[in-house]
């Protein structure tokens, strides 16, 4: 290609995609790093009864229900607690930008 600047798109699933510009110089090789991220999805978690306190990887997330922004494609434990109830830990791989997790809890 010629010295201007080009525009390059990388994209593959499962992963957000990047864009970077890039200007060639004669006779001169060059590389480029680029390390793509996983997509962010808002996740709708909600339980029966309500008022579950939510934990991401052990990480307080909030009191169902509410929505989440947790990675996509990849495996997340929510761990849902509530007095009087069993805890409940479910594994989570949410495949959409907008995703839905429900819970019902046993006494």
């Amino acid at each position: 290609g010629s010295c201007d600047k080009h525009k390059i798109d990388i994209s593959h699933a499962r992963y957000q995609s990047v864009t970077r510009w890039l200007t060639l110089a004669a006779e001169q090789p060059q590389s480029l790093d680029i390390s793509l991220p996983r997509p962010i999805h808002a996740v709708t978690v909600t339980s029966f009864p309500l008022g579950a306190e939510l934990s991401i990887d052990g990480h307080r997330a909030g009191t169902t229900p509410t929505v989440v922004q947790m990675t996509g494609f990849a495996t997340v434990n929510l761990t849902f607690t509530k007095p009087g109830f069993q805890t409940v830990t479910k594994k989570v791989y949410s495949k959409v930008a907008q995703d839905r997790v429900f819970v019902k809890l046993m006494k």
